[in-house]
């Protein structure tokens, strides 16, 4: 029997897409090999067992943590400073990473270590000599680094970038396997770098209900995810003042937190006071009511690896407007007449119009992407 540990040094009680990828991974592992154990998740915060992550109905692991306008304005300030840039990076994933591969290292002889996402634990464990068991799950696109630069631009300062760029390279050159999320990633790389493969994200709702029937003359839009620019809220906020001004039925909802989640409402607040087109309703531990009620989703990402968010859409058979960034046309299809290849607002304004006034035939659409959510996304 082979013993597998998952090492991830990032903040699981975050909710996001890769603790969806690990609650899925140790779920699919438990469910379908009877040859695999798993020793458990090992973190900065210490070892989290299978039981504690297979019996949480949350997208998320830990106590769910707060935002606050105080932390948002020191966010700002953070990201227009380089050398305070460094010093948050070097707190949110040197330190973490470290912490993580050490507990692994010091905890466990499984035979493989199960690296998601996090390089900069990838890398810790590379440098103390485990690099041949490690399993490193890519969630990049073909930019290595690239979602940590839309957070912190000023990482791009040349001397932090190359050693950012040196970090990667120790990692991609010298694990045993890499695992990328999308085709196109590991097309992309797999001439530079050996052992490159693709396993696509899968997911599966438990208990879940049938999305209600659409309301006439009316238009419910969602979207989910991380609020900030490198999920495009920004361009949703954009989409909602137009829909305003052009007074159309038409309201989209924003579920998530993020770093410029308050700046994007108080934006949408000065144009909709009374939340008619646009509400923020921030975390949400279960975020099946939402998608139920929804006709559209919605997400318009500058940066992506394959998001589980837009999987989650289609396993409900909701119509579904994205950018074509990552491996979303994998999810999608590329000839799907949602998928927006080159960005601008009014394209999608005038998508979504066609969709309210029912020029396109979006339940097709929309049964189209639950056929392929169950045919190759679907965990079962």
């Amino acid at each position: 029997m082979k013993e597998i540990a998952i090492v991830y040094g990032g903040n699981l009680s975050q909710v996001n897409g890769v603790v969806s990828v690990i609650k899925q991974t140790v779920y699919g592992m438990e469910k379908y090999s009877s040859d695999i154990k798993i020793k458990g998740i090992f973190t900065s915060k210490g070892v989290i067992s299978i039981e504690t992550c297979l019996n949480s109905e949350k997208s998320y692991i830990g106590k769910e943590g707060k935002n606050s306008t105080l932390r948002c304005i020191i966010g700002k300030v953070i990201r227009k400073s380089t050398i305070l840039s460094y010093i948050r990076y070097k707190q949110l994933f040197i330190y973490p990473a470290q912490k993580a591969a050490r507990l692994a290292i010091e905890n466990t002889s499984a035979d493989v270590l199960l690296v998601v996402e996090d390089i900069f634990s990838a890398y810790y464990l590379c440098k103390y000599g485990e690099a041949r068991r490690i399993l490193f799950v890519s969630h990049q696109d073909e930019v290595l680094h690239s979602q940590l630069f839309l957070s912190l631009p000023k990482l791009k300062f040349k001397p932090i970038k190359k050693k950012l760029h040196d970090l990667g390279e120790t990692v991609y050159c010298n694990v045993r396997q890499i695992i990328c999320v999308s085709n196109k990633t590991a097309n992309l790389i797999e001439n530079k770098y050996k052992n490159v493969c693709c396993v696509h994200n899968g997911f599966e709702f438990k208990n879940q209900q049938q999305k209600k029937e659409r309301v006439k003359g009316k238009l419910s839009v969602v979207s989910i995810g991380n609020v900030g620019y490198r999920k495009g809220f920004d361009r949703i906020v954009e989409l909602a003042k137009e829909c305003k001004d052009k007074n159309k039925s038409i309201g989209f909802v924003c579920v998530g937190k993020g770093p410029e989640e308050r700046d994007f409402e108080k934006t949408a607040l000065s144009f909709d006071p009374n939340r008619e087109y646009i509400r923020f309703v921030g975390f949400q531990s279960d975020v099946r009511p939402f998608l139920e009620n929804a006709d559209l989703f919605i997400l318009l990402s500058r940066n992506e690896a394959l998001p589980v968010s837009i999987i989650e859409a289609m396993s409900y058979g909701l119509p579904i407007i994205a950018t074509d960034v990552g491996g979303v046309g994998e999810l999608l299809g590329d000839n799907n007449p949602l998928l927006i290849h080159d960005y601008s607002k009014e394209t999608v304004y005038q998508l979504i119009i066609d969709i309210y006034e029912n020029n396109i035939n979006y339940e097709a659409i929309g049964n189209e992407n639950k056929r392929r959510y169950k045919k190759e996304f679907s965990t079962k």
